[in-house]
């Protein structure tokens, strides 16, 4: 989840969840908005 969305961050938390690792998004042009509050997982570290 990324780290802005303190709502998911606080569920984790709530729920005794810690990280394990990181990911990055990473782009090859401008960085699209995109709702960071809706976010609260990754679904695939395959997909670009």
């Amino acid at each position: 989840m990324p780290e802005s969305n303190a709502e998911a961050v606080a569920l984790a938390e709530a729920r005794g969840m810690k990280p394990t690792f990181d990911t990055a998004r990473m782009y090859t042009g401008p960085v699209r908005d995109f709702a960071r509050e809706r976010v609260f997982g990754v679904t695939s570290l395959e997909l670009g």
